[in-house]
């Protein structure tokens, strides 16, 4: 079952990268099989991954709880954000310094607001799964993926097809695509696209792309070397 679940991802991986399905972009950037995560999360501007740099604030999950409640013309007391974000007062300190030393916030009297600097990109992020056991496994994967991603594809075997007709109205209820796909023959029939949300949890998604640019900063010193 194991070499089954590689073989399938190593075929997709390599129909991702040549860009061989319509309606997909191409992605400049790829991460697979990431922990607790998409088996595929793709980025069709790789800038997007570099803009959430948190590598030098001391706990990735304060700063992106502070940063998602945190607005450019609308400021937030130290209050306001220890109350929404439960962060203790030793460790709301640290993190407001530390986004204030890295330029993500700015402080005005007693008010934070997002610094200027922090220029958010427009979301483009994909997520894929893969490797969910049954066709309601996928779909609970799938929207489970929405916290933090735009677009959601569970991707299936063509011998689902004929069971999978009839349940094209839930996926749509919950805006997931659905992709057959053959490993062997690099086969593949939409059977519904998905169209573009935000994502459902802004903090999920800071958190998520910090952890990204964390990966992806580690793979590039790898390869430099």
């Amino acid at each position: 079952m194991e070499n089954l679940e590689c073989e399938v991802l190593d075929s997709f991986e390599r129909v991702l990268k040549a860009s061989l399905i319509k309606e997909l972009p191409a992605f400049e950037r790829l991460f697979r099989e990431l922990q607790g995560s998409a088996d595929f999360v793709g980025f069709p501007h790789e800038k997007l991954i570099g803009t959430y740099d948190f590598s030098k604030l001391s706990s990735l999950e304060h700063g992106s709880l502070v940063l998602s409640i945190l607005k450019y013309n609308s400021g937030r007391t130290k209050d306001y954000i220890k109350e929404r974000t439960g962060i203790t007062d030793t460790a709301l300190n640290r993190t407001l310094r530390e986004l204030k030393a890295n330029d993500f916030l700015v402080k005005k009297k007693n008010l934070y607001f997002l610094s200027k600097s922090f220029v958010q990109e427009s979301d483009n992020i994909w997520a894929f799964d893969l490797k969910a056991p049954n066709w309601k496994r996928a779909l609970q994967q799938a929207t489970l993926y929405k916290a933090f991603a735009n677009y959601v594809v569970a991707v299936r075997p063509f011998d689902e097809e004929e069971a999978l007709q009839e349940k094209l109205e839930l996926f749509a209820e919950l805006n997931v695509g659905l992709l057959l796909f053959n490993s062997q023959s690099l086969e593949y029939k939409w059977l519904r696209r998905p169209l573009k949300d935000n994502a459902l949890s802004k903090w999920q998604k800071l958190f998520f792309l910090g952890r990204l640019s964390a990966q992806h900063y580690q793979e590039s010193l790898f390869a430099m070397k």
